[in-house]
């Protein structure tokens, strides 16, 4: 749907895959005939960075999350992200504000969303500013901080 509505759309998988689950994904783009997916395996800490920095939006379509990690570090790059609206993506992006959220399942509004970031440049210049700001709010250091307060507060009360 994407690739009909944008012309210069392309589509990178990357992260860690099972082999035969990866099989089974190359197997549906061609079956679908997406000539502008690229399926990355095996990707360094460095390269994702890249990547994330590269894309010009996120799009992150899990149904169960338990915060949304990528979601930041993408935001860390400045790239906003398109997500399900379920909880943990929810929480890790801000609707309207550092990316979109769509009903979960609903493959329509999750390639509206992504088009509309690729073809409004404002829009998506003001979700990755917004994006950029979001993602200064957290660091390894604040949060073994508020966890050692928690901690802490229950302990000692």
């Amino acid at each position: 749907m994407v690739e009909r509505e944008h012309d210069g759309a392309r589509l990178v998988v990357a992260g860690r895959a099972q082999p035969r689950y990866l099989k089974r994904l190359l197997d549906l783009s061609g079956r679908l005939g997406l000539g502008r997916v690229e399926f990355r395996t095996g990707v360094s800490r460095r390269e994702k960075k890249t990547l994330l920095g590269r894309a010009k939006v996120l799009v992150y379509t899990s149904v169960r999350e338990g915060w949304g990690l990528t979601v930041v570090e993408a935001n860390a790059c400045g790239t906003p992200a398109v997500g399900y609206d379920v909880p943990g993506l929810r929480d890790s992006i801000r609707h309207g504000e550092t990316g979109v959220l769509v009903p979960p399942g609903d493959v329509e509004a999750l390639a509206e969303a992504v088009t509309t970031l690729l073809v409004d440049d404002g829009f998506r210049e003001k979700l990755s500013r917004n994006a950029l700001e979001w993602s200064r709010r957290f660091s390894w250091d604040r949060t073994a901080e508020t966890f050692l307060n928690v901690v802490e507060s229950t302990l000692y009360g």
